[in-house]
């Protein structure tokens, strides 16, 4: 090999080496901001880290955290479940158990019976962001998992269930504004004039919704 040839296969050594350090270092990077990010969650709000994306809470909630780098939060819980942990929180984690996991609905889980299906809030427009699911949840504050004004897009996989939501008027709950209502479907975005306003919903099984009367 003459002394040009091989100084461009040297060349192309480095880059790649470098290409591949500049990867690892960004991973690494992304995997701190995202342990960051959820351990902001546990100590402001309390909860288990049940995965390397979710953190789970006695009442049954799951906050799913983004990936630092697509913006998305991952289907379910992520990668990275602790199993223990998350079967102590009754949280399914294999799809292809047939009483457990069918799919997902931009991330939600959805289950093979509609009690084992979830209802999702979304930080962002187009699912982006955090995502507080809800499984058994019926009534709840936003703040009790940090998304007080904070809803963007929504997914409600409960076909039995309709959820209202609303805005608390002041701190003492002395009054509300109904915000919007989550059928059986989904939205990538809310209507402009009650994006990030909700404060707190109320599910209602579907044969007692009163309507929009």
């Amino acid at each position: 090999m003459n002394r040009s040839l091989a100084a461009s296969a040297t060349a192309v050594a480095v880059l790649a080496l470098s290409a591949l350090t500049t990867s690892s270092a960004q991973a690494d990077t992304s995997s701190e901001r995202l342990q960051k990010s959820i351990d902001e969650q546990i100590a402001e709000y309390g909860g288990t880290q049940v995965s390397d994306y979710a953190v789970a809470y006695d009442d049954g909630a799951v906050v799913v955290f983004p990936n630092p780098v697509t913006g998305e939060a991952p289907d379910n819980l992520g990668t990275g479940t602790r199993q223990g942990r998350a079967q102590s929180y009754n949280l399914d984690t294999d799809p292809n158990d047939n009483v457990g996991l069918r799919s997902a609905v931009q991330g939600c889980p959805s289950g093979w019976t509609p009690n084992s299906d979830w209802f999702c809030f979304y930080q962002y427009k187009n699912f982006k962001g955090k995502r507080w699911q809800f499984k058994d949840t019926s009534v709840g504050y936003a703040a009790n998992w940090g998304f007080d004004n904070k809803t963007s897009s929504w997914v409600n996989n409960r076909s039995d269930w309709v959820i209202d939501t609303y805005r608390i008027l002041d701190s003492k709950c002395r009054g509300k504004d109904s915000m919007f209502v989550m059928g059986h479907g989904k939205s990538s975005a809310v209507d402009s004039r009650v994006d990030n306003k909700l404060t707190a919903w109320k599910a209602q099984h579907v044969k007692n919704w009163p309507g929009c009367s």
